[in-house]
């Protein structure tokens, strides 16, 4: 039983270490100067440091100035005790020099005689890529319904939210923000001898989930009357009910 209860500590060392090696993720443990102590191998191939390098650095080296200077104002607050963890993205040099993402996570071991500080790092580069990619295909987008004077929108049937591009709500005299978010609203926007029209219009398109296009007028806020065409599509949800509408305007 004593032997036991002696070899429970070594044990537990030995998986922590073991733990600390395989992880996918990368591990720094730091001291509260912010200076790594020991590195894991997945921290080392995320940055291509080797352990010797990177424990020769200090934590605010390893990102450019206005992440790490996010990163050390947090840092301070856990030194000062007002919290004892924090999570942040920030991009991190690598050893050539590029650049890459990382979803930082950091911990207080305040249970030690000299508190230490658990930092985890997981690569998120390829998820940020695609987030730039996507904002700048969004806003290639933008510019091109700008030039063709072409507006979107998107109506959620099952929740009744109607949510409209700022192409859009110019071409029915509203400001960015402006549209109330509903079909009832749209409707409120058509003159009112073309909105009957319209609402049959819809119905007939969401009975028959065919494409759908048509004409009708709009009265802008300063009282002038504009003509719009548009075209949209009714999806059909898996029980076979309407479930939204896109549309071109």
């Amino acid at each position: 039983m004593g032997n036991s209860a002696r070899a429970t500590p070594i044990l537990d060392t030995q998986l922590f270490r073991d733990a600390f090696n395989a992880s996918p993720i990368g591990i720094a443990i730091e001291n509260l100067d912010g200076q790594p102590l020991f590195v894991n191998p997945a921290f080392c191939r995320f940055l291509g440091f080797t352990e010797e390098e990177l424990r020769s650095k200090h934590c605010v080296d390893f990102s450019p100035k206005e992440d790490a200077e996010r990163d050390w104002a947090l840092f301070q607050q856990l030194r000062a005790g007002t919290i004892d963890h924090y999570q942040m993205e920030k991009r991190y040099f690598r050893r050539d020099g590029s650049l890459v993402w990382g979803s930082l996570s950091i911990s207080l071991f305040k249970s030690r005689p000299s508190p230490l500080v658990l930092a985890m790092v997981e690569d998120i580069t390829e998820k940020k890529t695609a987030e730039e990619a996507l904002l700048i295909s969004e806003e290639r987008l933008r510019l091109a319904q700008q030039a063709a004077r072409i507006g979107t929108f998107e109506w959620n049937i099952e929740t009744g939210v109607n949510t409209w591009t700022p192409e859009l709500e110019a071409m029915y005299g509203l400001p960015h923000g402006g549209f109330g978010g509903t079909q009832t609203a749209f409707e409120n926007l058509v003159y009112a001898d073309d909105r009957a029209e319209v609402i049959a219009l819809n119905n007939r398109a969401m009975k028959s989930g065919l494409p759908t296009q048509g004409e009708w007028r709009v009265v802008w806020p300063d009282g002038s009357i504009h003509w719009i065409t548009g075209r949209w599509q009714v999806f059909i949800s898996e029980s076979e009910r309407p479930s939204r509408i896109v549309s071109i305007n």
